[in-house]
């Protein structure tokens, strides 16, 4: 799954066949074919967490199997100043600064600590070993903690007076102390994204309660820097 529909479409063409492709006049276009006789569906799901959650319950409910792997592709900003534009990054867990996922797994009735957004662990090793062996000499892969907002935009100018100290228009200033605080939080963050913590949430929530056996992962490439 990807953001945009330029992405399915780019996904098609690495495929070994495509049996069909199928637009809306909603912009969604869902590419069913194989590689390596493995059968694969890519569709897109539109931006941020709440058309996730939208769109990929369909594709879980429209699949005839309960095994299912979910592999999102897309762009993040970097927190980290040795990062370049291009390189990888592969979600470790989900620092969540949206509101959907709790909708989906809510504290209470279901955990009593706060729901955590975890990547399925042979999802991250799959997608290093890859990104590892098909990255460009200029490319870096990086494993680790990522970011989700639906609030992207001043999301990132928060992010932006966090990281540097440097106050930044619209965003409200607080203490040293907490700031202090905050930098902590933040250094354990590679980026910052939009979406897959509901992934997470959706796949605890159909194998927990569906019978599903799904895992998910999360394949992010720089495209700039915060």
């Amino acid at each position: 799954t990807g953001g945009s529909a330029n992405r399915i479409e780019k996904v098609a063409k690495y495929l070994d066949k495509v049996d069909e492709i199928i637009g809306s006049k909603r912009k969604h276009v869902t590419v069913h074919g194989s590689y390596k006789g493995v059968p694969i569906t890519a569709s897109n799901t539109g931006m941020g967490s709440a058309s996730v959650s939208a769109t990929v319950p369909e594709m879980i409910e429209a699949c005839n199997s309960p095994k299912m792997t979910i592999l999102r592709i897309g762009t993040c900003g970097a927190f980290r100043n040795y990062m370049e534009i291009g390189d990888f990054i592969i979600t470790q867990d989900v620092d969540r600064a949206e509101s959907t996922s709790d909708k989906i797994m809510p504290r209470k009735g279901l955990f009593r600590k706060r729901y955590e957004a975890i990547a399925d662990e042979l999802m991250m090793a799959k997608l290093l070993c890859n990104a590892q062996r098909n990255k460009e000499t200029f490319q870096q892969a990086y494993v680790g903690k990522t970011r989700v907002t639906d609030d992207i935009y001043f999301d990132a100018l928060r992010s932006k007076y966090i990281l540097t100290g440097v106050p930044q228009k619209g965003i409200p200033e607080v203490s040293a102390r907490k700031l202090k605080k905050l930098q902590k939080k933040y250094a354990k963050l590679l980026g910052v994204s939009m979406e897959f913590s509901v992934y997470c949430a959706l796949r605890d929530k159909y194998n927990l309660f569906f019978d599903k056996k799904i895992e998910v992962g999360n394949l992010l490439a720089v495209s700039d820097v915060v």
